[in-house]
């Protein structure tokens, strides 16, 4: 082969590859476009991918050779066949992205490099959690609500504009989940909105009806898209403010805590004897052998792990944001501890090693973070 046609054939190569990764990002971008729902830009997306398939049939016909396509380093370049014998449960939850609390009023600050720094440092420990069982492990992330701080009835011009808090969380999380993807051979996201971020429009208290109908959902959806590329990850969004799903034959119920099961009262309150009721009429109604062994729900800040009378693991889960204007000059509480929420199944425990991801004033100090989850800064 002479140099002419060695060098013709390596433009080939890198003009596909380009084209192939100019055909995700337009994926990427159609996705998008479908959670905002903009008609207009949506249209110049189709085009942008008409012109991209166009531009493919032209190149293979000029060199006969298909698109190199992008190679995908860890568990995602390759089919992953081996034997599942562990699952790992991760609850992220009451992040409150956007929150931005003034240092000036309350005792910690919590905006864009801290929220940042301190998704990045639990996602780098789920990523580390018993990484000697890497190849038999999946990973399950359950986003159980408070993703985003909202803008409530009692304050709405409390955190950033609200496309702001939506864009930094769609951000991070995907960062997060990206990241995941390249430490276990699979991961399932599972998603059901809380309380801070529903429509106070249509929901001005709880959200009884139509809990989905939710500025977090929106969220969700555009993770969904923004995480289609990757092979092994599966983001499911159900209707319904909880999910069931089952784990080497256990079942597993995620809930955020503030309706359908009311696990208490933020910092203050976990109400154990009525998580216990409610688990008890859940189970009659269940088949024999798929009754729930575990309950994930969020909403308190508080981390807890009880095994109830019913035989139950209930967990709530830790928060990201230290305490904001609401819990200083509402409740008076002045700190806490912040936290998220990992959990271990096999075939012999529904509920085996459990394990608080805990952050702080140093985590937010922690600038190597970046390198996980860089921050949102703007548009």
């Amino acid at each position: 082969m002479s140099k002419k046609t060695t060098k013709r054939q390596l433009n080939a190569d890198q003009d596909a590859t380009l084209l192939n990764i100019l055909k995700q990002r337009a994926a990427v971008v159609q996705g998008k476009t479908q959670v905002i729902q903009n008609r207009s830009f949506s249209l110049l997306a189709a085009r942008d991918e008409l012109f991209f398939q166009q531009l493919e049939a032209f190149t293979q016909q000029l060199f006969h050779k298909n698109p190199i396509k992008v190679k995908l380093s860890g568990f995602m370049d390759k089919k992953h066949n081996k034997p599942v014998k562990r699952e790992l449960h991760a609850i992220l939850s009451d992040l409150h992205i956007r929150a931005n609390l003034d240092p000036r009023e309350l005792p910690h600050q919590y905006g864009w490099q801290e929220e940042a720094r301190r998704l990045a440092k639990v996602t780098k420990e789920i990523a580390e959690y018993k990484s000697q069982y890497r190849d038999h492990t999946h990973l399950n992330i359950n986003l159980i609500g408070d993703i985003i701080q909202g803008i409530l009835d009692h304050d709405p011009r409390d955190g950033a504009p609200l496309a702001e808090q939506c864009g930094a969380a769609m951000h991070l999380l995907i960062q997060s989940i990206t990241f995941l993807a390249h430490h276990f051979p699979q991961v399932t996201v599972r998603c059901v909105p809380g309380n801070h971020g529903r429509n106070v429009a249509r929901h001005k208290a709880r959200a009884i009806h139509q809990k989905w109908d939710s500025f977090e959902n929106i969220v969700y959806s555009g993770i969904k898209a923004g995480v289609a590329y990757l092979p092994n990850v599966k983001v499911e969004i159900p209707y319904s403010p909880f999910y069931i799903y089952e784990t080497l034959g256990h079942y597993v119920m995620a809930t955020h805590g503030d309706t359908f099961i009311e696990v208490g009262n933020p910092g203050s309150l976990i109400n154990a004897k009525n998580i216990n009721l409610k688990m008890n009429e859940i189970n009659a109604t269940r088949p024999k052998g798929q009754h729930v062994e575990v309950l994930a729900s969020g909403h308190v800040h508080i981390a807890s792990r009880i095994r109830l009378p019913s035989g139950v693991v209930a967990m709530t889960n830790g928060a990201l944001i230290p305490p904001d204007g609401f819990t200083v000059n509402g409740i008076g509480r002045l700190d806490s501890t912040c936290s998220q929420t990992v959990w271990e199944s096999t075939e012999t425990y529904a509920a085996g090693d459990y394990r608080e991801l805990t952050v702080d004033t140093d985590t937010d100090k922690d600038s190597s973070l970046d390198k996980i989850v860089k921050p949102f800064v703007a548009f």
